[in-house]
């Protein structure tokens, strides 16, 4: 249930951009009352629970690269948007961007 963004993954056509979408509204909740120190903290922990669960998931699942795990998406919006400004221009550029590089 982590992987797939608690469902947003299986979301149909574009589970990455869901993903993504869903990264900044956590991001927005979760990281407006956090300094630059605590943030780059909990994107570290991000980073490491991330890459544990898809392991884990892939491995039980004997998968290797499915569409609908987007916790990867999620927690690269939150690199993407790591000590920006928090303004709608601000977000919509990091997410653009971030889906740009992630689908080339």
């Amino acid at each position: 249930m982590l992987c797939t963004g608690f469902g947003v993954g299986f979301l149909p056509r574009v589970p990455g951009t869901w993903g993504s979408l869903l990264g900044i509204g956590l991001w927005w909740v979760v990281f407006h009352e956090l300094g630059p120190a605590e943030s780059i903290l909990v994107v570290g922990l991000a980073i490491g629970f991330a890459w544990l669960v898809i392991r884990q998931t892939c491995r039980a699942y004997n998968i290797d690269d499915e569409p609908a795990i987007v916790i990867d998406e999620i927690v690269g919006q939150w690199i993407a948007l790591l000590c920006v400004p928090r303004s709608l221009w601000v977000v919509c550029l990091a997410f653009l961007l971030f889906r740009l590089l992630d689908i080339t």
